[in-house]
């Protein structure tokens, strides 16, 4: 309820940023840093045997979509939907398999953490990379116009 009167009464100031940003040049290793982000904190909690912190990762990974999807929505009027998948491709995409990698963690010891780290940053890897090379170019053009 918080993230969607905070993203709704988002002030002009926020949406002005939310619509340069289609016009910044965000470099792959950056984006990369902040998709693996959540999953290295997770792995490190995890490792640490503080599984019952992991919510907090979650919580504040919600939040933050959650405000980025209405600030755009907001920003962009009725062409918001679009550019709101535009924008947050990756972390769309990312969200089921940071879903995927803390139910196998979390629910059972099936899996080593390794494994499933690795498996979970090498898709984070392709998906980042589609973003950077497909999504963003087409982005950028659909912002110009």
């Amino acid at each position: 309820l918080i993230v969607v009167y905070s993203g709704i009464s988002a002030g002009p100031f926020v949406l002005s940023l939310m619509r340069m940003a289609g016009d910044a040049h965000m470099s792959i290793v950056g984006l990369l840093v902040c998709m693996s982000l959540p999953f290295l904190i997770s792995a490190f909690l995890l490792s640490l045997r503080i599984p019952w912190f992991v919510p907090v990762v979650a919580f504040f990974k919600a939040c933050s979509y959650g405000f980025c999807a209405l600030a755009i929505v907001r920003a962009f009027g009725s062409a918001g939907f679009l550019v709101k998948f535009l924008f947050l491709f990756s972390d769309t995409l990312t969200l089921p398999v940071l879903y995927w990698f803390w139910l196998r963690q979390l629910s059972c010891s099936c899996g080593s953490l390794k494994k499933d780290l690795v498996t979970a940053l090498g898709i984070v890897a392709v998906i980042v990379l589609l973003d950077h090379l497909l999504i963003s170019p087409f982005l950028v053009n659909i912002i110009e116009f």
